[in-house]
Parts: structure tokens; C-alpha cells; sequence
């Protein structure tokens, strides 16, 4: 499992990792959950919709999920087999 978590400003980058996923996904099984959205929750269903429809057009939506804001990140961390800060 990749964990991804932040907000969906642009500035977080949320669709290179989704397209880093893709690539991996080439060569092994992987995942991705990215955690948060946005404090508005407007652009966050937008944003978030065009992640999904992104992760669509490459083949991987059935490998990425969106649970939204968690109050405590940390568990999910624990599980994760790698943390992903796709910041640019």
C-alpha cells in the first residue's frame, strides 16, 4: 500500500503520484489511499472526482481509493508500506 495524505491543492500533486502508480503498477501489485481532501468541501469533491476520473483514464481507478479527511493519520501509516510526499 502507498499512502498519500494532504489536502488537494494543486501544490500536493495528487495526479503524479496516481501516474506514479500506473507505472508501477506495470511491474507489481500496488495500491494507493491518499488521506484528506480540502477544507472546501466543494473543490475537494471536485478535485477529488478528477483524481478518480484520472486514475480512470490510466487504468488504475480499482487500485485507488479517496476516504477523505482522518482524524488520525497514524494507523493508516502503519500499514502503509510506503508514505508518498508528492509535493512539488
Amino acid at each position: 500500500m502507498v499512502l498519500g495524505v494532504g489536502n488537494f491543492a494543486p501544490q500536493k500533486d495528487f495526479s503524479t503520484l496516481i501516474r506514479a502508480l500506473a507505472h508501477l503498477r506495470r511491474s507489481r501489485p500496488a495500491h494507493l489511499i491518499i488521506l484528506g481532501g480540502a477544507t472546501d468541501a466543494a473543490a475537494g469533491g471536485k478535485r477529488g472526482a478528477q483524481l478518480l476520473r484520472l486514475a480512470s483514464e490510466l487504468g488504475v481507478a480499482e487500485d485507488v481509493d479517496l476516504p477523505g479527511y482522518v482524524a488520525n493519520p497514524y494507523p493508516w501509516m502503519a500499514q502503509a508500506s510506503v508514505l508518498a510526499l508528492s509535493s512539488t
